[in-house]
């Protein structure tokens, strides 16, 4: 066979596996993201989670910090005053 005809067969052999596969995948494509799903809700939720954690512990500690500078500045208040 000539060159060509090879190369025009060998082509067509290689986009009717690759349909062939697209068609299977095509199939079973949507079962397969409906499985992932929920997997990536919950990837998804648990670093939503992680970085409110993060938050809530820094908005603690800034309150925690104002209470105790608060505090600081009422005892040195009433240390002046006595003196």
């Amino acid at each position: 066979m000539p060159k060509k005809i090879k190369r025009y067969l060998l082509k067509r052999k290689i986009k009717r596996a690759i349909n062939r596969k697209y068609k299977s995948f095509k199939k079973h494509g949507a079962m397969l993201l409906v499985l992932l799903l929920p997997i990536v809700i919950l990837i998804v939720l648990k670093i939503i989670r992680k970085r409110a954690k993060k938050k809530l512990k820094e908005t603690i500690k800034g309150k925690v910090k104002e209470k105790i500078d608060s505090r600081r500045q009422k005892d040195k208040k009433e240390q002046e005053d006595k003196e």
